[in-house]
């Protein structure tokens, strides 16, 4: 079963850990030793490609545990690996290019020797000769230098030293010859070849740069986790082909991005990345630990510990450049999922604290909204109750018109509690159509029970694009917000105008105004504003529910005044 795979691949990583500390020139006894301490009845390795004198001389690593580890069963199987590439002491160029251009500085000396050979002794012309090999040399390593001396000296010897068209090595003064070419052009190949694997480091250096820097700007960009670690597996399958990053989950782990994308790996790449995970090291394939494993696997690191890892598959060998760049992307990746995570503890502790806020206020205003009316109801009901043969009918009356106005009271608390939690959970729905502004003020208006005196200035047939019903409960939060704060026998003044595509609806009371540190937040939930030393009743939710209903129509509004307040409401115009 999967299970026991998965143990037998977790002890054989941590074996193999353990050879890799603990072993030193012998290598063979260290493993048989730690193989006998834990009771171990079968060796397992990979097929190896060790140098023929290993070969012959009998010194591979299966032969010397079988020799010294008579009591195991070794077993030898291949890795899956890709075939090793023989390194080459001299690299070919790809291409004739090269080849043609030697030839064609041969020919070119050939050229001046036969033009100047009245006058130039031929030994000069070997000295022209050398120069096209440092050159050949130069541009295009050993093996093209070799090519280039051996047809220079072929040239300079059958075209310009007597006997002529003949290739004579009969003189010391040749065999020196044959030397100097042969001396120049590996010097000169040799070291051109380093000077390009330098430049070519230094290019795969800045090229890490420039992908740090472009790692740095993306890494930054993504605002969610999940977005922030399909990018980072992006960036690594750029390098190596294949991406995932794995982040842990109860006792095991998930594959939280793949590009392109998976959701399974073999056994043996689960077992590497549970070691590396465990070990905070390197594993599986060009590594020292499970190296047989398809995938390879690089630690998220940062200072408060290790979030993931980042695993990397790719169809050939990688190099260091590529490796030193999934090394800092890692890192790069780990410290942007920790500022992500932050941010996000950030936003819930915030959440929390407004959420905790939010609550203290209900209380607040549950402890007064509604202890007042359900007083004066219950001082209400237990006067009639006891005494209801000593009142008379006009104080039984205002006691029950006490009763009902907090009664009223109660209902219209409630009702707003509840219009707030369907505006937050985004229940409401605006059905859109033609309103006319009149029509909604009158029918507001007549909704508000106290108002007194309104004064309306409204251009006839001025309408707005919203829900009538919903625009009528705005109007009527307002109403009773200029009704509770104005003064008695005061006058509200309602105006609209239309101004491009929009129609802004005024309405102002006879009030002390909003303070100008209250207007951005008298839209608040519960929030009151202190106007005056007058304490009126309310939730302090009327204009937040007035806020809300006109957001989810697509309108807005704001405060103002001082010398008595001015609500304005901006909606769409309708045409």
């Amino acid at each position: 079963g999967g299970e026991p795979i998965r143990q037998t691949l977790e002890m054989a990583a941590q074996l193999g850990a353990e050879v890799e500390t603990r072993a030193n020139a012998d290598i063979v006894r260290t493993t048989l030793d730690l193989a006998r301490a834990r009771n171990v009845t079968h060796l397992v390795m990979g097929r190896g490609q060790p140098s023929v004198r290993r070969r012959i001389m009998g010194q591979t690593l299966a032969g010397s545990l079988i020799r010294q580890g008579g009591e195991f069963a070794v077993h030898v199987v291949p890795t899956g690996d890709a075939p090793r590439v023989r390194r080459q002491l001299v690299a070919l160029p790809i291409g004739w290019v090269p080849w043609a251009v030697a030839t064609a500085l041969d020919g070119v000396v050939i050229a001046l020797g036969e033009l100047a050979h009245p006058w130039l002794e031929h030994e000069a012309l070997g000295m022209l000769f050398l120069a096209a090999v440092v050159g050949a040399a130069s541009l295009y390593g050993l093996a093209v230098a070799l090519y280039a001396a051996t047809l220079a000296f072929v040239s300079w010897n059958v075209l310009f030293i007597p006997p002529l068209y003949r290739l004579t090595i009969e003189e010391p003064r040749d065999v020196i010859a044959i030397g100097v070419f042969t001396g120049v052009a590996v010097i000169t190949g040799l070291m051109a070849s380093r000077l390009r694997a330098q430049a070519r480091a230094a290019q795969g250096r800045i090229e890490n740069l420039r992908r740090l820097s472009g790692f740095s700007r993306r890494l930054g960009a993504p605002a969610t986790e999940p977005d922030l670690l399909r990018e980072v597996a992006h960036e690594a399958a750029a390098i190596a082909g294949r991406a995932v990053v794995l982040l842990p989950h109860a006792d095991d782990f998930d594959i939280s991005a793949a590009e392109p994308p998976t959701d399974t790996m073999d056994e043996g790449s689960w077992a590497a990345a549970r070691w590396s995970f465990a070990k905070g090291e390197p594993s599986g394939r060009g590594t020292l630990t499970l190296p047989s494993a398809a995938w390879r696997f690089l630690p998220m690191r940062t200072v408060r510990g290790m979030p993931g890892l980042l695993g990397v598959r790719s169809d050939g060998k990688l190099e260091e450049a590529p490796l030193q760049a999934l090394a800092a992307l890692a890192d790069q990746g780990a410290a942007a999922l920790e500022r992500v995570r932050l941010a996000a503890d950030a936003v819930r502790a915030d959440a929390q604290a407004e959420t905790q806020k939010l609550r203290t206020a209900l209380l607040n205003s549950l402890s007064h909204d509604l202890r007042t009316p359900l007083t004066g109801i219950r001082g209400a009901a237990g006067t009639l109750r006891t005494a209801w043969d000593k009142l008379s009918a006009g104080a039984r009356g205002d006691l029950l018109a006490a009763i009902e106005e907090d009664t009223v009271r109660m209902t219209r608390f409630l009702a707003n509690i509840t219009e707030m939690t369907r505006l937050e959970t985004g229940e409401i729905i605006p059905r859109l159509q033609r309103v006319g502004v009149a029509t909604a003020i009158e029918a507001a208006v007549a909704r508000v029970p106290g108002i007194g005196a309104v004064e309306q200035t409204i251009p006839e047939g001025i309408a707005v694009h919203a829900d009538a019903d919903l625009l009528e409960q705005v109007l009527v939060n307002v109403l009773e917000n200029a009704a509770k704060y104005g003064p008695e026998g005061g006058i509200v003044r309602v105006a609209a105008e239309a101004a491009g595509d929009d129609v802004t609806i005024s309405l102002a009371d006879d009030g002390p105004g909003i303070p100008e540190h209250d207007r951005p937040h008298v839209f608040d939930s519960f929030y009151r504003a202190l106007r005056g030393d007058r304490i009126v009743p309310g939730t302090g939710l009327g204009l937040a529910i007035a806020r809300g209903l006109l957001q989810a129509m697509g309108g807005a509004i704001s405060a103002g005044g001082a010398g008595g307040a001015v609500i304005r409401i901006v909606l769409p115009r309708a045409s």
